[in-house]
């Protein structure tokens, strides 16, 4: 099953990129994994990295260096903020977001993201 995803990768898409916040630096790894095949199939393709179970985080015991706000800071900085990203094989990651699905964090806000990236995003 996943060895079809990359069939489906193409320029003209909006990516959300989900992993589970509470899985810290490896869930953060396995998003990096697929940041890279979208830019390798579908070069400078816009991104939505979407951080999920964050509801769940008080109960998982992540050590201080993979919370989530150390790992949005890594995002950012490293990812969003990474001059060349294209150069490091990383498509344009326009935002990222932390939400629950359980207590409705931040639903609204990834909903206006994408909109306004849907809106604002012009085909190659």
């Amino acid at each position: 099953y996943y060895a079809t995803h990359q069939y489906f990768l193409s320029r003209r898409s909006l990516y959300l990129v989900v992993w589970r916040v509470t899985d810290g630096r490896k869930g953060l790894a396995g998003a990096l994994n697929w940041l890279r095949s979208i830019q390798a199939r579908a070069p400078g393709s816009p991104v939505i990295m979407v951080a999920t179970h964050y509801d769940q985080v008080a109960n998982c015991n992540l050590p201080e260096s993979e919370s989530p706000e150390v790992l949005q800071r890594l995002i950012r900085s490293s990812i969003m903020g990474a001059p060349d990203a294209d150069k490091l094989g990383l498509p344009r990651v326009l935002d990222s977001v932390e939400v629950s699905c359980n207590t409705r964090h931040n639903i609204r806000l990834l909903a206006d993201i994408i909109y306004s990236v849907a809106f604002s995003v012009k085909p190659p």
